[in-house]
């Protein structure tokens, strides 16, 4: 399973999305402690973050404990809004660098953490929704991308962004259930806007975890989410199961799927 972090609110430095707290995302690349599958996060990181009206990425397939040179670029920026992810591959799906999260497609960003149980074997009835302007934008075939362009049609045909993403998730778990496969999605899409999107779902009863913080040691003025608590701030509360959410300047909103 992979992990991430995020961050919205007032211009922060990034580089506590990563090598912030006591629990750093960066020591989450070797010892995680809620997986629900896998040991490590070995498999590539990334990070996106908004400058000047727009989305940058800085990513590697390899583990994040050989970015020597990351920490100091990232103590150079600061931004409204930021997304971080390790990268551990689920089997069967590729492995290189179309992979590596946060995907960035058409000024968007997307983290999934998770999987789509044999979803190789869906892959038609996964690329038939897409419009030929949101198949230009594939570049791999991992089941990331695919629930990421699902979500961009659906905005591109009207939809809100929160009405999109949960659309997607429900029908996709239903989609994975219906095989007997298992789906897990706790995913975070960063909008062009600087607000984030996410959801927290699972075919099954146990589901991969995630937790936010609002104005803590990390994010006086702001709001932070990670797959496990990147300190010891008592503000961290777990993201509900079973919803979908916003983080923007008003802070976290969470609805039931």
């Amino acid at each position: 399973m992979c992990r991430l972090t995020a961050y919205v609110g007032a211009p922060a430095p990034v580089a506590p999305l990563v090598y912030g707290g006591n629990h750093p995302l960066l020591r989450q690349s070797w010892a995680p402690q809620e997986l629900l599958s896998g040991s490590v996060n070995a498999d590539g990181w990334g990070v996106v973050w908004m400058e000047q009206g727009r989305l940058l990425r800085l990513s590697a397939g390899t583990p994040l404990w050989q970015a020597h040179d990351l920490e100091p670029v990232l103590q150079t920026r600061a931004a409204p809004a930021a997304l971080a992810a390790l990268r551990n591959i689920t089997d069967g799906v590729p492995l290189g660098p179309d992979g590596t999260p946060p995907l960035l497609r058409a000024g968007h960003a997307f983290v999934l953490n998770g999987f789509l149980g044999g979803y190789r074997q869906r892959l038609r009835r996964l690329l038939a929704p897409l419009s030929d302007e949101t198949l230009s934008l594939l570049q791999g075939t991992t089941d990331t991308e695919l629930l990421f362009l699902n979500v961009l049609e659906r905005v591109r045909r009207g939809a809100s962004p929160p009405d999109a993403l949960a659309d997607v998730v429900d029908t996709s778990i239903a989609a994975t259930a219906a095989d007997g496969e298992e789906a897990q999605i706790v995913c975070a899409w960063l909008t062009p806007t600087g607000v984030l999107h996410g959801a927290r779902a699972s075919s099954t009863d146990a589901c991969n975890s995630l937790y936010a913080v609002e104005g803590g040691t990390l994010a006086p003025e702001g709001v932070l989410i990670a797959s496990e608590r990147l300190d010891t701030d008592p503000g961290w509360a777990p993201v509900p199961s079973g919803s979908v959410f916003t983080l923007d300047a008003q802070g976290l909103r969470a609805r039931p799927l």
